[in-house]
């Protein structure tokens, strides 16, 4: 479901300090 590929993505960005909120927004909104 949409709102799985989204946790997914955003659980992958918390790993990644820095990075997180603005990948996890660009990756996430096409979803």
């Amino acid at each position: 479901t949409k709102t799985a590929a989204a946790i997914a993505v955003n659980i992958f960005f918390i790993e990644v300090p820095g990075k997180g909120s603005e990948v996890q927004q660009k990756d996430v909104a096409p979803l």
